[in-house]
């Protein structure tokens, strides 16, 4: 028992979180970003040294009342690895230079260090997260390339065995991806899907016998029948690594390719976790890695167990620093919610506005606010959002966010366009609260981690029509009222208002850059892109002077 602070993450996406007796109480993901020689953002790794300050502030706590710091890794480096974040630590405090950064790095460097695997600070964050009291916990890291079943029972988490295999899959899926001319790598799954969205089922049974089931728990692939296939697929066709140059026919036959390997990829992961619950006599299932970051993949998942199925909140690498924080309390592990991160005061946000010259209006009647936010929505504005505290993670859950009406003729176009995507390939996350989403999907269910999919209603098709896939399902977040008040209150405003049941949400960040943390990181993203507006608290900036000073907005 103690204060904690656990790092994770540290492959270009840092993150820090710091635990007081086993409770997370806060956590902060920290991106350093430089420019190469063409001007693009390029991420560098290192010990996230503004993120532990951050989360030091978060919780008006010394250095010095850190107990010790714990390291989520990947398993490969052993002690060199805490030699090497104490060297991190004093050279990152040097970079950043600064008094302040210098006398965190001598406290921190005098407190004891330890490392927690990789895959089992995934697994604490999982159980610390969910009330399930027995449940199997699956982790697949698409990065590190590897995957463990865990257990809990009550306060144990421990190892059951390795799933075989893994590393195969997702070389199977980089091999894919770079012979369908699309991101290889370690984002080789998100880019299949993404490409995959558009397609249909016309390769997912001859993938059955490219990948498939091992005799032990795990998967295997044959590289000579992947080669048959896409061949075949592409026989007098042309060549599927120049799609983008090709005939209509040729990358509709690229989307179905991605699409097959996705759809079976997604019956082996139900599969694993069925065989999981099966094998530890359990009901519940706790899913965690960077393989289950995807909506597609838990949705196939939750389709197969129901709603025994728990996703970490950050299945990512950066959730590990949750795990990492909560290593020596798993005990009375909890944590409530990902509002983690910095917040920011009214009159800090006025000093930061007004040393920006900005014009701005204060309104303190919250709804009459909201309702004229509604109507720069329906207008088919693009308005950023800066509320409460920063949310920790990849995702924007209602703190940070970009924010506008799926409704609207053109909001796709004008949103992937902003985000760099090409427009039949975006994923655009729509938040709802949760009557609405009872209305309008199919099957009604809980995603407050924008972690799963779900398929639309036809009569609420057209009110959601920019967020839609090909097969008229979107990614879903149900928004707590508890956790994010002020979007709950919007989309209940702009639904009564409009009849739209949701908003599309994606993270107020600029291309290639760290989500905005700040109000002058808002500003910045806000007034150097497309963006229309900006509500920051209570206070509604525009780039339009005389609509910002109209009564009514059109």
């Amino acid at each position: 028992m103690g204060v904690v602070l656990g790092i994770g993450g540290r492959s270009g996406e840092a993150a820090a979180a710091l635990s007081v007796n086993g409770q997370v109480v806060a956590a902060v993901s920290e991106c350093s970003v430089s420019r190469n020689a063409a001007g693009a953002g390029v991420r560098s790794p290192g010990v996230p040294m503004a993120a532990l300050a951050a989360c030091l502030e978060r919780a008006h706590l010394p250095a010095h009342a850190v107990t010790a710091i714990a390291l989520a890794d990947r398993g490969a480096a052993g002690a060199a690895d805490v030699r090497a974040l104490r060297r991190g630590l004093r050279l990152r405090a040097r970079l950043n230079t600064g008094h302040a950064r210098l006398a965190l790095a001598d406290a921190l460097d005098e407190k004891p260090a330890w490392l927690v695997e990789g895959l089992r600070a995934q697994a604490l964050q999982v159980a610390a997260s969910s009330s399930a009291e027995r449940m199997a916990i699956v982790i697949v890291d698409g990065v590190a390339r590897r995957g463990s079943l865990f257990y809990k029972d009550g306060p144990v988490i421990g190892r059951v065995m390795a799933i075989g295999g893994v590393e195969r899959l997702i070389a199977a899926a980089a091999d894919l991806a770079a012979r369908l001319g699309c991101a290889a790598g370690d984002g080789a799954l998100d880019a299949l899907e993404r490409l995959g969205s558009a397609g249909d089922a016309t390769f997912a049974q001859a993938f059955g016998t490219v990948i498939g089931w091992s005799a032990q728990p795990g998967f295997y692939f044959d590289e000579s029948r992947l080669d048959a296939l896409v061949a075949g697929a592409a026989s007098g066709i042309g060549d599927l690594a120049q799609a983008d140059s090709l005939h209509a026919r040729v990358r509709q036959r690229r989307r179905d390719l991605a699409a097959g390997f996705c759809i079976r990829v997604h019956e082996l992961a139900a599969r694993l976790c069925h065989a999981a619950a099966a094998l530890l006599h359990v009901d519940a299932v706790g899913l965690g890695g960077s393989v289950f970051g995807s909506d597609a993949v838990n949705t196939a998942v939750r389709l197969e167990l129901g709603d025994r199925v728990w996703v970490a909140p950050v299945p990512e690498e950066a959730g590990g620093a949750i795990g990492a924080a909560v290593a020596t309390d798993s005990a009375a592990s909890r944590f409530d919610g990902l509002s983690l991160g910095p917040a920011f005061s009214e009159p800090e946000m006025k000093q930061t506005i007004e040393n920006c010259r900005l014009d701005y209006v204060y309104e303190p009647a919250w709804e009459r606010l909201l309702t004229r936010v509604s109507r720069l929505l329906e207008s088919g504005k693009t308005i950023a959002w800066f509320q409460g505290a920063l949310d920790f993670g990849a995702r924007s859950l209602g703190s940070r966010s970009i924010l506008c009406d799926p409704s609207r003729p053109y909001a796709r176009e004008n949103l992937t366009h902003y985000l760099g995507r090409p427009t039949d390939e975006a994923w655009l996350p729509v938040s709802l609260t949760d009557a609405a989403a009872d209305a309008c999907l199919d099957v009604p269910l809980r995603s407050p981690f924008m972690l799963l999919r779900g398929t639309v209603r036809p009569e609420a098709r057209p009110l959601l029509r920019a967020a839609l896939d090909a097969r008229n399902a979107m990614t879903v977040h149900t928004v707590d009222p508890a956790q994010a008040p002020e979007l709950a209150e919007l989309l209940r405003i702009h639904r009564t208002r409009t009849g739209v049941p949701g908003l599309i949400n994606t993270p107020l960040t600029a291309h290639g850059e760290p989500t905005a943390c700040a109000p002058r990181d808002a500003i910045r993203t806000t007034f150097s892109s497309a963006i229309d507006a900006l509500v920051m608290g209570r206070f509604l900036m525009m780039k339009d002077y005389w609509l910002l000073r109209s009564d009514t907005d059109v």
